[in-house]
């Protein structure tokens, strides 16, 4: 059996055995305005959903999206098995002299339906008025994000932080709660990576967050 990592079906030609994918979410074909220089990834997954002999999806939301925009799939040919995460087992603490507590934490891309804009103008005041700072990991700000920072007064509150594995951990271990604003996940692993460091998780009630969370994060 064949398991290709990406979507490209370069290997169709010349690959004679059975094939699965995996699909981990629908935001191509969800939020095509925020993909509009990538409209091969939407073709192409689309070509292999239906020349593979199996599909993995991430999640129950995920295959009931894979459903709605595959409608002539059938439901057999699709098998939920959920992710793990690479945090599982690290238990190393990392001295972090140079950052402050009492802080909350924002992991991974910031990007389109990550929703951090919103984020932000939300958690502004509560920033300030509760003398809290936010972490960021991830990419370095942008230009507009760092004016999004001072429209807002927080511009001495918000850290950006380039990490590790052991140091992502540390993080989680230490925030007051994780938040993860996004419209859309596929799955959502930063929330077994909060789960796994004992972290409070506070999650969008949208999409696969409710699934993952179940019963042990708080909903917005």
């Amino acid at each position: 059996v064949f398991h290709p990592t990406d979507y490209d079906p370069y290997f169709l030609k010349v690959n004679k055995k059975p094939f699965v994918i995996t699909i981990h979410d629908m935001i191509h074909e969800k939020f095509p305005m925020y993909f509009s220089n990538d409209i091969k990834t939407a073709f192409f997954k689309k070509k292999m959903a239906y020349e593979c002999d199996h599909i993995i999806a991430v999640s129950e939301n995920t295959k009931k999206d894979i459903l709605f925009y595959y409608r002539d799939i059938n439901p057999d040919k699709i098998t939920v098995i959920y992710h793990g995460n690479s945090l599982n087992g690290i238990s190393k603490r990392i001295s972090k002299s140079n950052i402050q507590n009492n802080y909350l934490l924002f992991t991974g891309d910031r990007i389109y339906y990550k929703n951090f804009e919103l984020f932000i103008c939300a958690v502004s005041r509560i920033l300030i008025d509760h003398n809290l700072n936010l972490i960021c990991t991830g990419k370095i700000f942008s230009k507009n994000e760092i004016k999004l920072f001072e429209d807002n007064k927080i511009s001495n509150r918000v850290i950006h932080n380039f990490v590790s594995d052991n140091m992502l951990f540390s993080l989680y271990e230490d925030a007051i709660a994780f938040i993860f604003p996004s419209i859309y996940e596929g799955f959502g692993i930063p929330v077994l990576e909060a789960f796994a460091a004992g972290c409070p998780a506070i999650l969008s009630n949208t999409s696969s967050l409710p699934e993952v969370g179940g019963d042990a994060a708080i909903y917005f």
